[in-house]
């Protein structure tokens, strides 16, 4: 047998010590990029956000104006061909293209094949073919391609909350809550809309609340984005990323209150778990927030330079309805803006104006003497109105975001 050397024995002290270290990093290396923000301390951070911090470019779309595509208020979808647009009153779906040019009615009110009797959702397929929308009182998923023709439909569950939104060309995703206790309750849920097969993606462990048999119901928040879908439990702190591949990722963890009842059926083991801040709107360099702790907040996090700082109130020029927060409008004059539907698409966000009430804004010393960056866009708008009817369809105003900003390292 050949002996055993001082120095194959040292060599060989090395190779385990090197195993061990290696064996010990990798342990160590963090499995998540979770990232936590601190609310509370953010609270006292008061700092203005402006909207060209946020905003790249805007365009302005005139819809065209027709007796049968008159629009009251709606939700809406800005694809790169089409606009899609869900009116309130009357209620039905109506398509444009990307010029504001009408193009037809979706579906139509009814409870026959394809027909719908309250549309409350919509949704366009990634590659601009398909529409989706959901019938809120028949709870009925109708799908229709893009000239209009009804495609298939597949019943929605009676807990059905928030979406559907097309997570691809096959399935769209939607989340519910919860009406009854249980253990392992899904939350987040894809349908094939092939087969009408569904997949539970994202569970949540809920136990029945003993002073109310039916349990705690509070909003979600479920939001469409460039990256995936976003979406925030309303009774945890956490937010997630939907991918396409069906799987689900933290990302941000919200460390906030020490909750007290904000719902008379909750007792103390709900109002642990129950968050009050709310996810607004997820963009590729901002999170914004919203909250209701002694007095509501708006928060944003920075997540090119980690910070995050609440919005001050707003003393003058507040635009619609009063509201004293939000991102202070230094790019066409209309007024602060604040993100009350979270959908972004193709890196834009939209929201619409009145024709009648353009026309008494820029008449305004808001409009008129408003601190901006350029008068590029208010001029541009200004035009568009002083040609318009205050009995035409509205102007929607799409707003391109800025590209994330990274921090270089000094």
């Amino acid at each position: 047998m050949k002996p055993i050397t001082t120095t194959t024995t040292i060599t060989t002290f090395l190779t385990i010590l090197l195993l061990l270290l290696t064996s010990c990093q990798t342990s160590k290396k963090p499995q998540t990029d979770l990232i936590t923000i601190d609310i509370i301390p953010a609270l006292n951070n008061f700092k203005e956000f402006r909207l060209s911090e946020l905003v790249d470019s805007i365009e302005y779309v005139k819809l065209e104006t027709k007796p049968e595509c008159l629009i009251s208020s709606a939700s809406r979808v800005i694809g790169k061909k089409y606009i899609l647009l869900l009116n309130g009153q009357p209620p039905q779906v109506l398509l444009f293209d990307r010029s504001g040019k009408f193009l037809r009615l979706i579906g139509k009110i009814g409870k026959g094949p394809g027909e719908y009797t309250f549309p409350l959702r919509i949704d366009i397929s990634p590659d601009e073919d398909r529409i989706i929308v959901f019938d809120f009182v028949q709870k009925l998923f109708l799908e229709y391609s893009m000239d209009g023709s009804f495609i298939s439909s597949y019943k929605a569950p009676f807990g059905m909350e928030e979406g559907p939104y097309y997570l691809d060309q096959h399935y769209i995703v939607f989340m519910q809550s919860p009406l009854s206790d249980s253990l392992h309750y899904p939350r987040v849920i894809a349908m094939n809309l092939e087969t009408g097969e569904q997949k539970a993606l994202y569970f949540f462990n809920y136990k029945r609340n003993p002073n109310q048999g039916s349990g705690v119901y509070l909003k979600n928040d479920f939001y469409r984005t460039d990256e995936g879908i976003v979406f925030k439990d309303a009774l945890c702190d956490t937010i997630y990323r939907l991918l396409p591949d069906f799987s689900v990722k933290p990302i941000y963890s919200l460390n906030s209150f020490t909750n007290k009842a904000i719902y008379y059926s909750m007792t103390e083991q709900v109002i642990d778990a129950v968050s009050r801040v709310a996810l607004a709107c997820f963009t590729p360099q901002f999170l914004f927030l919203l909250g209701n702790d002694k007095e509501r907040f708006h928060l944003v996090y920075n997540s090119a330079t980690k910070e995050t700082f609440r919005l001050p109130e707003i003393k003058e020029c507040r635009g619609d309805n009063d509201y004293s927060y939000g991102i202070v409008n230094d790019l066409d004059g209309t007024g602060p803006f604040w993100f009350w539907n979270g959908n972004i698409r193709n890196s834009i966000t939209s929201n619409q104006f009145q024709i009648v009430d353009l026309k008494e804004l820029i008449k305004t010393d808001c409009f008129t003497k408003a601190d901006l960056k350029t008068n590029q866009y208010r001029d541009q708008l200004k035009k568009l109105v002083e040609e318009s009817s205050e009995n035409d369809n509205p102007i929607i105003r799409i707003m391109h975001l800025r590209k994330l900003q990274t921090i270089k390292n000094k």
